[in-house]
């Protein structure tokens, strides 16, 4: 599996997880993993299930 850079790896997550309204908080690089923390605001009329 090809290397590559982790502002690519993080673009890939995001272009898949902001079109259901995440929003990245941080992203941060321990060892050799890559964390990135995501959050989403839940509106009273959005019902979760």
């Amino acid at each position: 599996m090809a290397d590559y850079p982790k502002e690519i790896e993080v673009d890939r997550v995001m272009n898949v997880v902001k079109v259901f309204g995440w929003e990245k908080v941080k992203e941060e690089t321990v060892g050799t993993d890559l964390i990135i923390t995501i959050k989403k605001t839940i509106h009273k009329d959005e019902e979760i299930t």
